[in-house]
């Protein structure tokens, strides 16, 4: 009859704690965060619904957005909604909450190389109305570009598009870019190259996590960068 000798196993020690979180004293982070003081620094009691303080991509990596500087003497709704001077893309809109004092609203969803047209509406009436030229889209692949902006073609429409969701499709592009469509799949958002685009995730206040391969995370919203 075979006996069986115990043999004791020693276990590799656990692996050390991954350092997670968001660095506050990164470069960007303090950059960005000088940035944002400083624009909300300009809005003024001047700066009314009907005067409001326009910056385009005021921190030079999400070019189809912009901030709308708005002082308020009390708290009010409004509605924002962005669409192209022809009216040729859909339009977008967002409602928000004005405090007492300067606020700094996201406009997102500006067309690429044209004038957009910012409208702020109260009470489903409208009380100013606003222009933005935006850029051209970074090139594509060529010759010249190696990782270029994606080259988006759309192959089959929606056919009832009130039954799509409403809201942006966004997209990452390893080494490329992140970006967002709209329904119809126009460039709506993006960020520049000096953000990483690999993993790209949503959290739950609806700002973006988006990593590069064996780099560590960046945050982003859409509005900041």
């Amino acid at each position: 009859m075979n006996t069986l000798t115990a043999t004791s196993v020693v276990l590799p020690a656990p692996r050390p704690a991954i350092n997670q979180g968001i660095d506050i004293n990164n470069e960007m982070v303090l950059n960005h965060t000088a940035i944002y003081e400083n624009c909300l620094a300009q809005v003024t009691q001047e700066n009314t619904v009907e005067n409001a303080l326009m910056l385009l991509d005021p921190y030079g990596t999400a070019p189809l957005s912009a901030y709308a500087g708005v002082w308020s003497l009390e708290p009010a709704e409004i509605m924002v909604t962005v669409q192209d001077a022809a009216k040729t893309a859909m339009p977008i809109e967002h409602l928000y909450t004005l405090t007492p004092g300067a606020n700094l609203l996201p406009v997102l969803g500006l067309v690429a190389e044209t004038e957009n047209h910012i409208v702020f509406s109260q009470a489903d009436t409208p009380i100013a109305v606003y222009t933005l030229t935006t850029q051209p889209l970074p090139p594509v692949d060529s010759a010249e570009v190696v990782l270029g902006f994606p080259i988006i073609n759309v192959t089959q429409p929606a056919t009832d598009a009130d039954k799509m969701a409403p809201g942006f499709y966004f997209i990452t592009h390893f080494d490329r870019y992140n970006y967002a469509l709209d329904q119809n799949g126009l460039v709506r958002w993006y960020v520049t190259q000096d953000y990483p685009s690999y993993n790209f995730v949503r959290i739950d206040n609806g700002h973006f996590l988006t990593t590069s391969e064996a780099k560590i995370p960046i945050w982003i919203c859409m509005s900041s960068t």
